[in-house]
């Protein structure tokens, strides 16, 4: 109930075109560098894990599981309806040819995240449902179409300089990091598209 009271008070931002999408309290903004600090309400996700070399592909087979699960493979046979971001946790490989982790996830509706009414559970036994704790993240936005690895480079580089470029040097995850797509394939202008890494701040 109160993931529902403050989503019915919070202003998503104009990017989430009016679907549910995280809800987060911004403690930092540096317009110049377009870098934010977000807090992140600990939140239920709907997951699956994919290994491989190929972000794209990656993001394709994870994706198409996530759409058939909201689609209505799951046992309640209904239809869920569709959020934003497309989230991917990236957990790199050891070496240049070593498999990596990519965890795909869509936000559960704001319906499910109240307690007592999670979603419904899906009947691929390799997607499942997480709830994931409050997280404080540094973020940067960028528009294009990155669908493909390369396009995330330079927006995960900028930023990850940028954390330890302050003074003092902001705390970092360095082991993973997170990709955020806000548009249909289909929107050719003005897409927005977010990288996120863990931090420490307060």
């Amino acid at each position: 109930a109160v993931v529902a009271a403050v989503a019915a008070q919070w202003q998503a931002p104009g990017y989430c075109h009016g679907l549910d999408c995280p809800i987060f309290k911004e403690l930092y903004n540096d317009p110049s560098a377009n870098i934010t600090y977000r807090q992140y309400q600990g939140a239920v996700w709907v997951r699956t894990n994919v290994t491989g070399i190929s972000y794209k592909d990656a993001l394709n087979e994870g994706f198409n599981k996530l759409f058939d699960y909201i689609s209505g493979a799951n046992d309640q046979g209904i239809k869920v309806d569709m959020t934003t971001p497309v989230n991917t946790q990236v957990l790199s490989g050891a070496g240049p040819f070593c498999a990596s982790t990519f965890i795909v996830s869509f936000y559960a509706p704001y319906i499910y995240q109240q307690a007592g009414n999670p979603p419904p559970t899906p009947t691929d036994p390799t997607v499942y449902v997480q709830f994931v704790e409050e997280t404080t993240k540094a973020v940067y936005g960028f528009g294009g179409y990155a669908d493909k690895w390369q396009p995330w480079v330079d927006p995960s580089v900028y930023l990850y300089s940028y954390l330890e470029d302050q003074s003092p040097p902001v705390p970092l995850v360095t082991e993973y990091e997170w990709t955020n797509q806000y548009d249909s394939p289909f929107k050719p202008v003005h897409r927005h598209n977010e990288v996120w890494i863990d931090i420490e701040y307060s």
